[in-house]
């Protein structure tokens, strides 16, 4: 947009120059003539002419702002040599796929049969005409759907090195798994040992889903962590 406006800027400060500066001879032809009327129609036919050189470049920018840059995302359902079926949150979409649009993967030029079912898809280029126009297209293995993000209460009903079962406060049981990356936290949200964790200790747990299970990125106590006689 940016290099639009600085085009479009341009174009109109030539034209103002150009009649600023309408030339020697015509300089010399208004200077000369003694008829005001004679001078106001050199002045309109040279308006005219200016118009006339600059309005295919002025119609070019102004199609280009017509042009809306929009991007989404999605699952690919379906490759053909000129085609990419995706699937998002708004239906099926059909990508033409041709020598303009540029593939790439892992920040390399790749080629549309190296796309395969399931994989994501980042797509970027510009809505003209009532249609979208494929221009750039990131490839990915790995989803890019949203998280499915999880808070439960409950009770801890088991607990080991990897993983964490909540007994929620609708007598469900759910299994959890833990990482590296799991804050354990006392009730001040204070990150603590995990050994601090018993079992029927009153906790609320955050985390998200990923395919078949449940990552545990938070778990923290209700109540303040009982100190023991070792301690």
């Amino acid at each position: 947009m940016k290099n639009i406006t600085q085009l479009i800027t341009l174009l109109l400060c030539s034209l103002v120059v150009s009649l600023a500066n309408p030339g020697q001879s015509f300089a010399q032809d208004s200077t000369n003539s003694a008829n005001p009327t004679e001078t106001t129609r050199q002045l309109k036919e040279r308006i005219q002419r200016i118009v006339d050189e600059k309005k295919d470049q002025i119609k070019g920018v102004i199609d280009d702002l017509s042009q809306q840059r929009t991007g989404f995302i999605g699952e690919v359902q379906r490759v053909t040599e000129e085609s990419i079926t995706i699937n998002n949150q708004h239906g099926t979409r059909i990508l033409p796929i041709d020598d303009q649009v540029t593939l790439r993967r892992n920040n390399n030029d790749i080629e549309i049969s190296e796309i395969a079912v399931g994989d994501w898809l980042v797509v970027m280029g510009v809505e003209a005409d009532d249609a979208f126009v494929p221009l750039r297209i990131l490839a990915s293995s790995t989803s890019l759907r949203p998280r499915s993000h999880v808070v439960a209460l409950g009770s801890i009903a088991d607990i080991s090195r990897n993983s964490l079962t909540l007994l929620s406060r609708t007598g469900e049981e759910v299994e959890f798994v833990t990482n590296t990356n799991t804050s354990f936290q006392d009730n001040d949200g204070e990150e603590v040992l995990v050994s601090e964790f018993v079992e029927e200790m009153q906790v609320i747990v955050v985390g998200y889903e990923d395919k078949d299970d449940k990552i545990l990125t938070v778990v923290r106590t209700l109540a303040p962590l009982t100190v023991t006689e070792n301690e």
